[in-house]
């Protein structure tokens, strides 16, 4: 990969948006020109990348036709309001939030997954990556699809609360910092409706009318899309918890064929992007889950007398994993489109 691309990452100074900087210094991508761009109260800022210092530019005046790409690192509704202004000038937009989630013409991309989906990017300059509770989920639940089928899967997500971005990350200090003087916590919020310090809160994104949450439907119409099973029942139960960073996934699923535990370890050993805790500890988000690029799951277990029912347990860390994912596909670009 020789060729040089000019990149822009939107929403630099939050936190998914310095993981994108990390994440494409670690990867060494090809980066011919960089922008980062934020808030207007964040102009005044600079920002390292690769050893150089770059001033943060306003969103509200940038310029998009200064960049091949441009990764937004940005809440839904800003990211809806400027991805029209960005694809207009001529820019890539590779974007992660639920912005796009129901546009048929912004396809939906998992690299190793359904790389060829992304030659249809030009339908709407946009590309969409998955999150990152659905990119670890697909990295199991498509091997064990090829391996003896699905027919039902049923999930519990806790999340720690960096998805959420840098104001909750303060919050649940501020509130654990109270808590642990014996000073009661005010009045929950900004964040979360309810307090997060040494609690958990089974609501992430605005309810809907048949009592899931976006970001639980979100999930579950990914997972059916990516695995091209737009009939399988799937539920999702999205968790905030009071962790810092590392997710944790709680999956119970039910295969076509009977399955033996000890074969659907084989499979998921020669997963690339699993890995199996080193210990015959549990992993956790903590240990485990935090700052990786791989999947960690244990507890893999068999639950009913068929060899159909199986739970298992995940960790990884889905700020970073996306982050991965949107590199990866400015690479992909780089290779075969640009």
């Amino acid at each position: 990969m020789n060729k040089g691309v000019r990149v822009a990452v939107v929403g630099a100074t939050g936190v998914y948006g310095e993981t994108l900087m990390r994440v494409l210094e670690a990867r060494d991508t090809p980066v011919s020109d960089f922008h980062a761009v934020a808030s207007d109260r964040s102009v005044g800022r600079s920002l390292e990348f690769r050893g150089d210092d770059y001033p943060v530019q306003a969103l509200e005046s940038f310029d998009f036709s200064q960049v091949d790409v441009a990764l937004f690192a940005l809440p839904p509704d800003l990211a809806s309001d400027y991805a029209s202004v960005a694809a207009e000038a001529g820019a890539v937009i590779i974007d992660s939030s639920s912005a796009f989630s129901l546009d048929p013409d912004v396809p939906l991309v998992m690299a190793d997954v359904n790389e060829a989906a992304l030659d249809d990017f030009r339908l709407r300059n946009i590309v969409r990556s998955p999150s990152g509770a659905v990119l670890s989920l697909i990295t199991v639940l498509r091997e064990v699809e090829r391996s003896a089928g699905l027919s039902a899967v049923v999930v519990a997500g806790y999340h720690a609360v960096v998805g959420a971005g840098r104001a909750a990350l303060d919050e649940l200090a501020a509130q654990c910092g109270l808590l642990l003087n014996a000073k009661p916590v005010p009045a929950p919020g900004p964040v979360f409706a309810s307090r997060i310090a040494f609690n958990s809160i089974a609501l992430a994104g605005a309810s809907l009318a048949d009592g899931r949450s976006e970001q639980e439907l979100a999930v579950e119409n990914d997972v059916r899309a990516l695995l091209g099973r737009p009939d399988l029942t799937l539920a999702y139960t999205a968790v905030w918890v009071p962790v810092f960073y590392g997710d944790g996934l709680a999956v119970n699923f039910t295969t076509v064929d009977g399955i033996e535990t000890q074969a659907l370890e084989t499979v998921l050993a020669q997963t690339a992007a699993v890995a199996p805790a080193h210990t015959a500890a549990v992993p956790t988000p903590a240990a485990e889950g935090a700052d990786q690029d791989f999947v960690h799951w244990g507890r893999l277990r068999a639950t009913g007398q068929t060899g159909q029912e199986h739970a298992l347990w995940l960790v990884a860390d889905h700020v970073r994993s996306s982050a991965v994912n949107s590199v990866k596909l400015v690479e992909i670009l780089v290779r075969d489109h640009f």
